[in-house]
């Protein structure tokens, strides 16, 4: 991202940065953040992973959205234990 960010300063001629916050997350933790914005139905069924294309819980079967999956059951269970 760094590169980038520098190629494309340099492609253009001006100044911007790209910001990149869930890049140095987790899984779970980016189910956290989703949760503590109050976000997190919204991301459950709105958002996509999947490297097919399908939206909310995915395929299921692709490695993005194995990692989902665990990510978010990791989470849940997390939060069960706190509540």
């Amino acid at each position: 991202m760094k590169s980038l960010n520098v190629t494309l300063n340099l492609a253009i001629d001006n100044t911007f940065v790209i910001h990149t916050p869930l890049m140095w997350l987790d899984k779970e933790a980016t189910w956290k953040l989703a949760d503590d914005l109050g976000k997190l139905d919204y991301v459950r069924e709105r958002t996509l992973t999947c490297y097919h294309g399908v939206q909310g819980n995915g395929c299921g079967e692709c490695p993005a959205c194995e990692l989902r999956m665990q990510g978010l059951q990791k989470y849940l269970d997390h939060k069960g234990r706190d509540d």
